[in-house]
């Protein structure tokens, strides 16, 4: 079994060069992804954004340093990813972006189980027609 932090996960995949667009960083996440399902079961744990937690005052604290909010959509250019990592908006966006790609190729990734959690924190197996 594999447990991957989602929001850990983009600082290992390399972030595509300036100019490239959204679409290009989704198909990095997915092969990385489907290499390690090819390993074992995996486990993709996403944020869940509570407001009033103490996370969310740490997100707060964040914005003053970086706070543009970008659309952000698969066909868009990527913005660097100090600003997606840093300004929750842009990082909420991704996440919704990164699961709606997971359900459009959720076939591909049969080869082992592949279990998820998102603004539903409770787990769900996207392969089998439930959704994150």
């Amino acid at each position: 079994m594999i447990v991957l932090d989602k929001c850990a996960v983009p600082s290992v995949i390399p972030w595509p060069p300036t100019g490239s667009s959204v679409q290009e960083f989704l198909d990095r996440f997915q092969n990385y992804l489907y290499k390690r399902l090819l390993q074992a079961d995996v486990f993709l744990v996403f944020n869940c954004y509570v407001q009033s937690s103490t996370k969310d005052a740490t997100r707060t604290s964040r914005k003053n340093k970086s706070s543009r909010v970008y659309t952000i959509t698969s066909t868009t250019r990527l913005p660097a990813q100090s600003v997606v990592l840093t300004v929750s908006k842009n990082k909420v966006q991704l996440i919704d972006i990164i699961v709606s790609n997971l359900r459009l190729y959720a076939d591909e990734f049969q080869t082992k189980r592949l279990i998820g959690t998102g603004k539903n924190p409770f787990p769900t197996k996207p392969y089998q027609g439930q959704t994150f």
